[in-house]
Formats: C-alpha cells, structure tokens, sequence
C-alpha cells in the first residue's frame, strides 16, 4: 500500500491494512471515451436497450453485431458505399481508423430467440460475418456462471460486444427486482467490460406505468442506474410502419440524436432485418413514450365502445379478444375507467363482466322496474333467482317501486300463469289505496334480556 505524505500527516495514528486502494488523481492519467459506435455505446461500460414487445430490440442488438463483425459503417454516418454492407458512409480520420481496424467478435446469450431458426438467419439477413459472433447456451444465470463468460471472452478473437438478451432472464425472474441483487450481477459485469475493453448491450423490455420515460425499465432501477447509456425503441404512431430509436440516458457524452427504422423481410427462411433511415429524430423519448401511450389509450377506447356496445360481456372474453388487437390489460382497464364503464362480479361461474352506459343490458343485469298495483295489492313481476325485491316509498306518488339487486334469495316456486309473485321485505298495507311504508325493525335485545332468555332454556 502506498501512502502520501499528505495523508500520514493528518493521521499519525492510522493503522495499516492490506486491502486499501488509495489513488492519487495526479498518478492517473485523462483518457477520453472509447465508443463502439460514437455518441451511442461506449466501450467498457454496460449499455441499456428497453422497449415494449414486438418493437424490434433484438433485431437492433442483432445490427449492431452484425456491422461490427464486418467493421462496417453505422446507420448515422452517410456518404459512399461501404465495403460489406448495403449502408453508406462519410469516411473521416476517426471513420478511417475504424475501418482500417480488424473485425470484432461479439458473444451473445439469449433466452428467447432460438440460435438456429431465428438469430442466425436474422444475423445473415443483417450481413454478419458468422465466424464472428459467438452463442453461449450453457450460461443460464450470470450470478452463477459468470466464470464461463470470462473465458468466452477470452475465447472469442478480439470480442468487442455482449449481447444479454433480456438482462432480467440472465439475474433471476425473482431477483431482477432488488436493487441490491441487480447491482451484484451488473457490477462484475461492468469490471470485466473495463478490464477488457467490451461494450456490454443488455436488452430489457418497459414496464407499463406512468411517470418518467427513465423509470419505465423493467425490473429495479439498478439496471437504469448501473447503465452508462439508455436507449429505447418504441413506435412512431405518427409515420405508422416506423420504430423510434430515441435516447434516455447519457453519462459520457452528449446527448446524440436519435434515429428511425423500419423492419423489412430479407434474406431466407423468411428472416427480417433493420433498414434505418439517415434523417435525425430530434424527438425526446418522454414526448414518443408519452405519446404513444395517448394514442394506445385513444384506440383502446374506441375498440371498447365497439366491443361493449350490444351489452354487458365478459371480462376475461373482452380482454383475450383485446389482445389479438395489440392492447395492454393495463390499457384497457385505464380506457374502461375513461368511458366511464361499469364492472360487476357475477359470481364464480361467470366471474366479472364489464359494460359501459346506454349500452342495453340481458336478463342478468342490474336494473330498477317500477310496479303497477294490481286488485290484490301484490305487484306482479318476473322474478330472478339470486334476485332481492326492496320495496321503497314515494309519499308523492301512488305507485311503489321495487329496486331489483342480486342476493342469495331462493328462488320462488314456479307459477304455472307465467309471472311469479316477489315477497317484499316489509308487510303490506291494509288500505291498498294508501302507499305502503316501511316498518322500522326491531331493536335488537339488550344483553341482560339475551342472558334471560338463555336461562329459560337450560331449566
């Protein structure tokens, strides 16, 4: 351990250990960031892609693998064709070097996609060099395996990228959301992308909530924390068709441009490929994010008029129907709130149903029906099973009400003429032409008349 003059005059008494480091800021000399592509993914550090389901994040991790086993130009960098690839590019000094440097490696661990029928056809479509890019399938939790990867590295000529696709697939479905747990395995992580000179890409998807673009990752904040620069893809609901690629967090740089693409079949077996647009997107990812979420909202409504509009249906049939059409359970629910619509819980057997106002409701639904008296007093009505009859009194009006509600009421016996006669829960009038009132109910026994009335059974 070294010690500095300076620090062994404040404290004469300190005692020695063997574990500190203690660097002087004078003994360590500047360096600039290095960038696997500029502005966007840094080298020795760990980078952060999110988005929803089916907005391309893989195919995007997948392009960037691809162009840098080929060496390749990157999608913002315009001008003469490129060798190997179908882009363009303005070559400079910086632009030269690059090009002039040896292809890279990439290793890639994913619990998704198969390594056969989707990553390698979708990397040939991208124009991977193949010998390049490398698959770990024996690594299934980074906690516990990450030794394998180390030797991967090591393996792998001149690897430069980890794709961890999802990261939280890779941590530990129970653990992804402790933030201590998540720092444990991005921190070693984060060493060996230091220690050797890799960008290190983890691909998680957003959670469905409201609040701030940066706090929409999946799983614990760690993994926004821990990452030196966040990206997300989400669509363009203005330019349909088209996926944003916007950025959320910079720590090393500034603040690049986003940029746009399109997902295109190519190549064979069907495989589809990223073809990027060279126009910036200066939208902020809180503007996309925010904006898409309204329009989701918007649609989301309309659809749930359409659904609901000949009556009451079934919760769970409206939402499976739902999501053929691309909605979120969450969205629906906030859509249903929105248009002002109702849910009810029938029972186990049918479980809850939801409907929204002026929609016309079925034989099963909740609803008011006033009764005319007829000679005998009693009003006649169709009665529901597991239906309650309360009567109630206008002292403005001849007529008496009855609010039909579910209950455990047994149904009555069946009437042969076709109606069935409710009992109504107060007696009825003697004077038919009066309107019936509703009798007070007892008070309940006090606990001396309880303790009586207890003692004249047992003698």
């Amino acid at each position: 351990m070294q010690c500095y003059p300076f620090i062994h005059s404040l404290d004469q008494t300190a005692e020695p250990v063997d574990n500190l480091q203690l660097v002087c800021a004078s003994d360590c000399d500047a360096q600039s960031v290095e960038w696997l592509w500029p502005d966007k993914i840094p080298i020795g550090k760990v980078t952060l892609l999110i988005g929803d389901p089916g907005t391309g994040k893989s195919l995007v991790a997948l392009d960037i693998a691809a162009r840098a086993s080929r060496a390749a130009p990157w999608p913002d960098e315009v001008g003469p064709p490129s060798r190997g690839g179908h882009d363009t590019v303005d070559i400079d000094a910086a632009g030269a070097a690059r090009l002039a440097a040896p292809t890279a490696s990439t290793l890639i661990l994913s619990a998704t996609d198969d390594f056969a029928d989707t990553i390698r056809p979708r990397l040939d479509a991208a124009g991977a060099d193949p010998r390049r890019i490398f698959f770990i399938p024996s690594i299934a939790n980074l906690r516990e395996d990450f030794a394998q990867l180390r030797v991967a590295v090591n393996c792998a000529p001149n690897c430069r990228l980890i794709i961890i696709d999802p990261i939280n697939a890779y941590v530990g479905p129970s653990d992804c959301h402790f933030h201590s747990v998540v720092r444990k395995v991005l921190a070693p992580l984060a060493q060996l992308a230091a220690e050797k000179r890799i960008a290190v890409l983890a691909v998680a998807h957003l959670r469905k909530n409201d609040g701030a673009a940066i706090y929409r990752a999946a799983g614990s904040m760690g993994f926004v924390a821990a990452a030196r620069a966040v990206w997300t893809v989400c669509r363009d609901h203005e330019n349909p068709g088209r996926t944003l690629f916007l950025p959320l967090k910079n720590n090393l740089g500034p603040t690049a441009c986003g940029l746009a693409y399109t997902i295109e079949p190519r190549g064979q077996c069907g495989a589809v490929a990223i073809s990027w647009h060279s126009a910036p997107i200066t939208t902020s990812a809180e503007e996309a994010l925010h904006s898409a979420e309204a329009t989701d909202l918007n649609r989301a409504r309309q659809w749930l008029r359409k659904a609901l509009a000949h009556g009451p249906r079934s919760a769970s049939e409206v939402t499976q129907e739902a999501e053929h059409y691309g909605f979120h359970q969450r969205t629906l629910r906030r859509a249903l709130h929105a248009i002002g619509g109702h849910t009810q819980n029938r029972g186990l057997l049918e479980g809850w149903w939801w409907s929204i106002p002026d929609a016309p409701t079925d034989e099963n639904e909740e609803k008011k029906v006033s009764y005319e008296k007829n000679v005998s007093g009693i009003p006649e009505t169709p009665f529901r099973p597991n239906d309650e009859t309360r009567m109630t009194n206008d002292p403005s009006s001849d007529n008496s009400s009855f609010d039909i509600r579910h209950s455990s009421f047994p149904p009555p016996p069946d009437n042969p003429g076709g109606t069935q006669k409710p009992v109504p829960l107060c007696p009825l009038p003697e004077i038919f032409n009066e309107p019936p009132s509703i009798h007070p109910s007892p008070e309940p026994p006090s606990i001396p008349e309880s303790i009586a009335f207890l003692n004249r059974l047992d003698r």
